[in-house]
């Protein structure tokens, strides 16, 4: 996801049309047909659906533009607080973050990060888990929101933010279809019932592929794969379309049937850094944020460890 070029998504979505959307940017048609071709490249997902003349956008693409408003929106606000400030920063703070939910989860934290740190200039940078641990060793961020594997942890702290029963989702006509949300009466099923159908899996180089595969092997089957994408988005969009069935955290605000395993997974949503850093007071108040936005989305969690006492100096009002 390029911030620097989400509007020109928000443009075309809002004028339905290239040409008058070029107008309104001041671009050439060509570059934005171009802009048009690489995000969808670049997402593994078709944004747009192509009536005549018009663009209409896609199941994917609206959510795309739900989140890119407002992305735009945060940042929009933040360069506005920033731009009221007449000193140069104190210092810079790098922390990195996955290129889609990791960015969602910032964005909506930057606001009151800078409002009580107008002072401080925060850079983020996007990647994998396995880049987001290369950049903390070659010390070009100070810490990362990252979903890490033992195996990988050498050298590394982790402060555990949530931990997450993986499901699995269905699409909506499914037989084991649903309607139920609530966590805790969720249907159990047992992985190997699955056996003979298909799914649409993270691929190797993200972390919650590392944490299911052992299912598999538990279940006695190897699956088999419609389709491999990094991009959740793209994953829930094809088992909607009845692609096959895929693993994801348990989200209390999907529409998309969920199954627990008799034999749970678990994921981490943790912050990571080298087993030498001191956190400064700055980077203890955006984890606090960051903790407060994964619980608005994913729910409350136990929380225990170094966070805990994070949010009993930030929040005391709080009940843990």
């Amino acid at each position: 996801m390029n911030l620097s070029q989400l509007n020109y998504f928000i443009a075309i979505a809002r004028c339905g049309n290239l040409s008058a959307a070029a107008r309104n940017l001041g671009i050439s048609q060509q570059a934005l047909s171009q802009y048009v071709l690489k995000i969808q490249g670049e997402t593994e997902l078709q944004l747009f659906d192509r009536k005549g003349n018009h663009l209409y956008l896609t199941e994917a693409g609206k959510v795309y533009y739900r989140y890119g408003k407002e992305i735009l929106a945060v940042m929009e606000r933040t360069r506005n607080t920033i731009q009221n400030l007449t000193c140069q920063p104190d210092h810079v703070l790098h922390i990195g973050v996955s290129s889609f939910s990791g960015v969602s989860l910032l964005a909506r934290a930057m606001l009151d990060f800078f409002n009580r740190y107008p002072r401080t200039e925060l850079i983020h940078h996007e990647g994998f888990t396995p880049s987001l641990l290369e950049m903390l060793r070659k010390g070009e961020i100070q810490f990362a929101l990252a979903t890490v594997d033992p195996a990988d942890s050498s050298g590394i702290q982790e402060i555990p933010l949530t931990q997450n029963e993986l499901v699995l989702m269905t699409p909506p006509f499914h037989g084991r279809a649903h309607q139920i949300k609530e966590f805790q009466k969720l249907p159990r099923v047992k992985l190997e019932e699955f056996r003979d159908e298909v799914f649409v899996m993270p691929t190797e180089k993200t972390a919650i592929y590392h944490q299911i595969m052992p299912c598999f092997e538990k279940a006695g089957f190897v699956p088999t794969v419609a389709y491999a994408s990094a991009n959740p988005i793209m994953q829930r969009e094809l088992i909607r379309s009845g692609c096959g069935l895929g693993f994801f955290r348990y989200d209390p605000h999907s529409d998309l049937p969920q199954l627990r395993l008799e034999q749970p997974a678990y994921s981490n949503i943790s912050i990571v850094a080298l087993e030498t850093h001191v956190f400064t007071e700055e980077e203890k108040y955006l984890i606090f944020l960051l903790y407060r936005q994964l619980t608005k989305t994913y729910g409350e969690f136990p929380v225990k460890g170094e966070i805990t006492e994070i949010i009993k100096e930030l929040s005391p009002m709080e009940v843990l």
